[in-house]
């Protein structure tokens, strides 16, 4: 709890009135302190999170291709002490329609953002679903639940700093292949709202979102009862920071274009308009603390961010095609890609499949910086020259007649 910037709130409230503060024990959010354990224990990843966070400094993230109908498969893990936090069924559909709602800028309460914000109403194009396939191919719920003799669970760790909610040998539920489906751990927290993993700060088996059960889905709770806990640390896990940056003074942001300075987080549910940093402040958007009921948009910054989390570090979600809708099917890429690493010569692509012709193919840099593209249409083989570029991974998009699919290209000398 930082109280220089609740007595700074404080005193704004003493003299202008109408600042609503909660003030307890409740921690909303621990995503940060959760980075930076995870970072300092795997040096890999903090070497690879610099370099992602170095690409994103330069820009180019507004450079990505933006795409249309992006539907991300998600999986439950319900992890109780006892039948309170087994949550039904209902309530996790709830949270899904939720995140549905809240991603696509059709949630009801937009009416409530301030003129001044509104023309930053994003709709970040990104919906959810239920998987109907677990990683071996059976058919799923997209729900696991696993009983567990200890509470507060998801606040332990285990031998090596494994923490326990994620793996069965500590009463938790495996994780499903993070690349592939957005694992959302609901389980007892204790005064903790919830923490996400942004891309590169976490090893695959902990690569997730935690949510307290308490607040998960529409539930009665009077502060956190409309889902938006879930909202907003998917927000981390798509790489969005908190609104105000990571310390509470005007000398930091949040990374974010459109966002303006903000000296830290508030509570509650503010008046409109609250100023700390020269300009009005953002208070309503999701990457703040405020109540459930008082936030309630993305701007378009935030969208691009998220998309440039989906074009490199969680380009395979992208692929995902394993939703519980009983008339999607599992897309195939239809294309063959030769050689993969690929050293001095040509990079080729090729159908599987005459009647099934590549239409055209994009490849960018991790970073989302579109490098080449070619749209030249019913091709059966296509050559995409890469000699020149240096060692590094590349994120090629074909599209064919029948399909559209995203791969992982290293590049090696």
């Amino acid at each position: 709890m930082n109280w220089k910037w609740i007595i700074f709130h404080l005193k704004l409230c003493l003299l202008f009135g109408g600042l609503s503060i909660h003030v307890n024990a409740q921690q909303r959010c621990i995503s940060n302190e959760m980075m930076e354990k995870s970072l300092n224990k795997n040096p890999s990843l903090k070497a690879q999170r610099h370099i992602w966070v170095q690409q994103l400094a330069e820009g180019s993230e507004h450079s990505f291709h933006e795409r249309a109908n992006i539907i991300i498969p998600v999986v439950v893990h319900v992890v109780f002490f006892n039948e309170e936090q087994n949550i039904s069924d209902e309530q996790i559909q709830s949270q899904i329609d939720r995140l549905n709602q809240d991603f696509s800028a059709s949630n009801a309460d937009l009416e409530n953002v301030p003129n001044l914000f509104k023309p930053l109403i994003a709709n970040t194009g990104i919906q959810f679903c239920l998987a109907n396939r677990d990683p071996n191919g059976n058919p799923a719920s997209g729900i696991v639940r696993t009983p567990t003799s200890l509470d507060r669970i998801g606040t332990r760790s285990g031998s090596g700093g494994r923490r326990n909610v994620f793996y069965e040998d500590l009463e938790g539920s495996e994780i499903w292949d993070s690349e592939k489906y957005l694992n959302i751990y609901v389980c007892d927290l204790g005064d903790i709202g919830g923490y996400a993993s942004a891309p590169f700060t976490a090893i695959p088996q902990e690569d997730a979102v935690v949510i307290n059960f308490k607040y998960f889905g529409i539930n009665n709770h009077p502060q956190f009862g409309l889902g938006r806990v879930c909202t907003h640390e998917v927000g981390h896990f798509f790489d969005l920071n908190h609104i105000w940056g990571s310390k509470t003074d005007c000398g930091d942001d949040d990374e974010i274009v459109d966002t303006p300075r903000q000296m830290g987080p508030y509570f509650g549910c503010p008046g409109h308009p609250q100023s700390s940093c020269g300009s009005e402040d953002l208070f309503m958007n999701y990457m703040d603390y405020v109540d459930d009921s008082c936030m309630m948009m993305f701007t378009g910054g935030q969208k691009l961010r998220m998309l440039s989390a989906l074009s490199s570090p969680r380009y395979m979600l992208l692929n995902a095609t394993i939703c519980n809708n009983p008339d999607t099917a599992m897309l195939e890429s239809g294309v063959t890609i030769f050689p993969n690493p690929v050293n001095n010569g040509p990079l080729i692509v090729q159908s599987n499949d005459r009647n099934n012709l590549i239409q055209s193919w994009e490849l960018y840099a991790v970073n989302g910086k579109l490098i080449s593209s070619s749209s030249s249409k019913d091709t059966f083989i296509a050559a995409i020259e890469i000699a020149h570029l240096p060692s590094s991974f590349y994120i090629l998009h074909i599209k064919t007649i029948q399909s559209s699919s995203v791969h992982k290209i290293l590049k090696s000398n």
